[in-house]
């Protein structure tokens, strides 16, 4: 209850001080976008769309897939540090398929 009744009067003390308007309110609440193609207005995305030739999102991609080996070696020296079991290589066993030498044999691990 104690709450409550604060509330209220921090709500009409901000109302009646000259510093509250709820013009500046709706102004803001207006700015706000409502649909994808709004905020997208609102962003210049043609700005942002189409400005990369063809060799730079080459040397993107690659500079990506760099950055993407160097976070799992860490991950693998992190995990072995830990006392962890080495990381069983689900994708290459996946692309293997029934020519896996394990699968062969008739392993079952």
């Amino acid at each position: 209850m104690k709450s409550f009744l604060f509330t209220i009067a921090c709500i009409g003390s901000v109302t009646t001080t000259q510093a509250f308007s709820w013009d500046d309110v709706t102004e803001f609440v207006g700015t706000i976008p409502r649909t994808r193609k709004e905020r997208l207005a609102s962003m210049d995305a043609d700005l942002l769309r189409g400005t990369h030739t063809a060799a730079d999102k080459v040397a993107i991609k690659a500079r990506a897939h760099k950055h993407t080996l160097r976070a799992t070696a860490h991950r693998e020296i992190l995990g072995e540090k830990m006392g962890l079991p080495k990381r069983t290589p689900y994708y290459e066993l996946m692309q293997q398929g029934h020519h896996h030498s394990l699968l062969a044999a008739g392993e079952d691990d």
